[in-house]
């Protein structure tokens, strides 16, 4: 997935409010759009070089989107629409070997009032797939959410009810830098989550996790990740 639009390096100056950030943009400071209100922008300090895209849209009072940040160990992609793109993307292309018998793929899905990313469908057999974005990563390891998820753990259990009712189900994390070599649920941050990923693993839901490449330019998946659950299931 490439970046669509002007792009320009930038400085990061401070946080302002959830969804917007103060930068330096040519001797000058600019307001750019956050579009992760996760904790990593904790790790951000004055000072710091960032990537920022241009929107076209004449309507945005904000112009700028910070998509884009260099960290020690590996360039992070911050936007988290990027995950539900490459999905997409690799479901159309048949990237997924374990999806290639799904003939049909339909976008936002909705099981019992709840929104899914995907319907994979084969004749009879419906299958409900959802990409997450991670950006979290100590020391090799990959983790979600890194933020309480109330949303997501609601998404499980909806996917939980989906089993039950004869879907197949399935969760795709999407680890948007490359410095990760295994993924696991963060109980730190979000115990429920973990523990009820652990239980829609032993009810047949299937976790995925993929790191990807990432450059100035593009994003694009990269190879499956390990998936480490531990002993979070009570």
């Amino acid at each position: 997935m490439e970046v669509e639009g002007e792009t320009k390096e930038a400085v990061f100056l401070g946080r302002l409010k959830r969804f917007s950030a103060l930068v330096g943009l040519g001797g000058k400071e600019e307001i750019a759009y956050l579009p992760n209100t996760g904790r990593i922008w904790q790790l951000f300090s004055p000072g710091q070089k960032v990537f920022l895209v241009k929107k076209g849209n004449p309507r945005r009072k904000i112009k700028w989107d910070l998509y884009l940040f260099p960290l020690a160990q590996s360039l992070v992609w911050a936007d988290p629409r990027a995950a539900n793109s490459l999905v997409f993307e690799a479901l159309r292309k048949g990237f997924f070997l374990q999806f290639g018998g799904f003939h049909s793929i339909h976008k936002e899905a909705n099981f019992k009032g709840n929104r899914f990313d995907f319907l994979l469908v084969n004749n009879g057999q419906r299958y409900l797939l959802e990409a997450k974005s991670v950006t979290l990563v100590r020391e090799g390891r990959a983790f979600f959410p890194d933020a309480p998820t109330q949303r997501g753990t609601k998404q499980l259990e909806a996917l939980l009810e989906a089993r039950k009712d004869g879907y197949g189900a399935g969760i795709i994390f999407v680890i948007q830098r490359e410095d990760a070599c295994v993924f696991s649920p963060n109980e730190e941050i979000d115990a429920r989550f973990s523990r009820t990923l652990c239980r829609a693993v032993e009810a047949g839901i299937n976790v995925y996790a993929y790191s990807t490449k990432v450059s100035a330019d593009e994003i694009s998946l990269g190879e499956e990740v390990r998936v480490s659950l531990g002993c979070l299931a009570q």
